[in-house]
């Protein structure tokens, strides 16, 4: 395999952080990928095999949320690196079911080990991998940081978390997202780089999140999904009020006895598949109490326990128009929601919303923790990451089609299309090159899929 030439790699600040890299050739140079920790604190590591034909190694650029970090040698000879993959042979690899799996470490002393490996989960950055070989001598060992995943002979990844002991494990960062990283260097859309080692990277003419960047196909989608979180931002607005209605007809029922109509409210149980508990303005016909205008309705089943709606609810329908929803930490909310601002029609959901999850939501990668727009149908979305990351375009729940993911600075991380939540399509670099043709991306097939 020629495409990449993995390498060892030593911190001179700290000889026991030793770890490993990947080389090839970009924008006419050198560079290695590493695990950011690898040459954390210091800004000229030892490569070996270093190439002294491609001059002296320096640190890049670190992308800590990604624990990523570029090594740059300023040479322009690239006869002694290999070639990075294009996106669609990294997918092509990841997705092959029969793929041969393995990662490759160099050793200090030039020696070459290869850890074959199962591919046990991935997301849009990661790729989650289990040793073949558990025993002490086959698996991961400290110092594997930096390793060379190949997949049927195809680079795919690099290894930024081994676990050493009995479970074998290790996470590695996709080269499909690194791809990402290298168009860094490549020419930008309103200026040239300065490739020279450690040149600032000159400020571009756009200001933060400008579409006037982008090609016109994108351009409309993006507008597309900014007008859907418009309005679901005047909902979420609107939202609030009604919580603030809902909790005021509902605080004079704490002083009632159950089942009391007085002043046009009262307090009484909910019984069915779930026990739930309504407090707020309500109506009587004959011997039957009904929830009827604002209120909230806790659930104290255990599976929904602590899920609470603040809404106008009306006789037999329940909620009724834009309310919110409360999520409780229970056993149904597996994907950790927060909260849903939106319309309401009885227990379903429909139209542009605002959705957010818990700060600390669980998982790696992209993990979305805030969303606008409706997340039951394929369109115009917007969400926001874990990582700080932003995503404008089409979605249904996850990226499903065209979009763009920005940094947390409103630069452009990457332009392209997913597919239930997995890029397919990335033309970042084609864009940055100013090769892209607006138009050019094929249909993506839409996946049914809820964040």
């Amino acid at each position: 395999d020629n495409r990449l030439d993995p390498v060892h790699i030593s911190n001179p600040l700290d000889p026991a952080n030793a770890g490993n890299g990947a080389r090839f050739q970009v924008a006419g140079r050198c560079a290695t990928v590493t695990a950011a920790h690898v040459v954390k604190g210091t800004s000229e590591p030892d490569i070996f095999p270093l190439k002294s034909s491609n001059g002296p190694a320096q640190v890049r650029k670190v992308y800590p949320r990604f624990d990523a970090a570029v090594i740059w040698q300023s040479h322009s000879s690239t006869s002694n690196c290999g070639t990075l993959p294009n996106q669609s042979q990294i997918l092509a690899a990841i997705e092959s079911g029969n793929a041969d799996r393995e990662v490759r470490f160099i050793d200090a002393g030039g020696g070459e080990r290869i850890v074959k490996v199962h591919l046990t989960g991935k997301d849009s950055f990661d790729l989650r991998l289990t040793s073949k070989d558990q025993s002490r001598s086959g698996g991961f060992r400290p110092g594997n940081s930096g390793g060379l995943v190949v997949f049927d002979g195809v680079p795919v990844g690099i290894i930024t978390d081994a676990f050493t002991g009995n479970s074998g494990s290790a996470t590695a960062l996709r080269l499909d997202w690194v791809l990402n990283v290298m168009s860094d260097f490549l020419p930008q859309p309103s200026n040239a780089i300065d490739e020279t080692p450690g040149a600032a990277v000159p400020k571009s003419r756009f200001k933060a999140f400008d579409i006037a960047q982008l090609p016109s196909d994108f351009q409309r989608v993006v507008s597309e999904a900014r007008k859907v979180r418009k309005q679901a931002q005047t909902v979420a607005k609107e939202a609030d009020r009604v919580k603030e209605r809902a909790i005021e007809k509902a605080k004079p029922t704490y002083n009632l006895p159950e089942a009391t109509v007085q002043n046009g409210v009262a307090w009484f149980e909910i019984y069915g598949d779930q026990k739930r508990t309504y407090r707020g303005e309500a109506s009587v016909q004959g011997t039957t109490i009904s929830n009827d205008g604002y209120g909230t309705v806790r659930n104290q089943s255990l599976d929904f326990l602590g899920n609470t709606h603040f809404c106008y609810f009306a006789p037999s329908i329940g909620c009724k128009g834009i309310g919110i929803l409360e999520y409780g930490a229970n056993a149904n909310n597996t994907t950790e929601r927060a909260w849903y601002k939106g319309s309401f029609n009885g227990s379903k959901q429909s139209g542009p919303a605002h959705i957010r999850w818990v700060d600390n939501r669980s998982g790696s990668g992209f993990v979305t923790i805030e969303l606008w727009g409706d997340p039951n149908v394929q369109g115009p979305q917007v969400h926001r990451s874990t990582r700080s990351y932003w995503y404008e375009g089409q979605a249904k729940g996850r990226f499903n089609g065209m979009g763009v993911v920005w940094n947390d600075k409103g630069q452009v991380f990457q332009i392209g299309t997913w597919k239930n939540g997995q890029a397919v399509q990335n033309v970042t670099a084609l864009w940055r090159a100013g090769r892209y043709r607006p138009g050019s991306l094929r249909e993506v097939p839409i996946e049914t899929a809820e964040e």
